[in-house]
């Protein structure tokens, strides 16, 4: 399972915040299913790369939860960000922390596109 978060900060969205999930990782060990993730969506607009941040900030936050989850059983390996307009920005806003992202990516190329 996938953890929501409002990764645009909008009200009309829903999701944890970050301060949430900092806070719950006892909780989340304690569910009947496993979590692998975490997913969030920009704000709507006809730009794309206005997305990059929020896709950034996700990432930089997961990363976050995971070197402070460190000692609990919860590997948030997955990220799913935005909708298909959005995919690029959100595949470079991956790419541009992972240490070897040619690993990552399909024939190691660091110039793949998104599907």
């Amino acid at each position: 399972m996938l953890l929501q978060v409002n990764a645009s900060h909008e009200e009309q969205k829903h999701g944890f915040n970050f301060d949430e999930l900092l806070a719950l990782p006892t909780q989340i060990e304690g569910l009947p299913v496993e979590v692998i993730g975490l997913m969030g969506m920009a704000a709507l607009g006809d730009d794309p790369e206005l997305a990059r941040p929020t896709f950034a900030e996700l990432r930089v936050f997961r990363d976050r939860l995971q070197s402070e989850w460190i000692r609990s059983a919860i590997q948030l390996a997955h990220l799913s960000m935005g909708n298909y307009d959005e995919a690029g920005a959100a595949f470079e806003a991956v790419l541009e922390s992972t240490p070897d992202s040619s690993a990552a990516i399909p024939g190691g190329s660091h110039s793949a596109t998104p599907p």
